[in-house]
């Protein structure tokens, strides 16, 4: 199983894939990525890919205050 910390993430891109699901690839600092596939057809999920999102922006703007 693949991890990263929001500290250890460069990137994250989420884009809308085939048969209701959107691919999240997480990049960290090391160019290592993996990916996670999110159904989209259920919407506690695409909360979660939202979610991500904004967590992750705001450790980011921690990191460089």
């Amino acid at each position: 199983m693949e991890t990263a910390t929001f500290n250890e993430t460069k990137g994250i891109i989420v884009e809308d894939c085939c048969n209701n699901y959107a691919e999240t690839v997480i990049t960290r600092h090391d160019g290592s990525e993996f990916v996670l596939y999110i159904d989209q057809t259920n919407q506690s999920n695409k909360v979660f890919s939202t979610e991500l999102m904004e967590y992750w922006s705001l450790a980011r703007k921690e990191q460089t205050s």
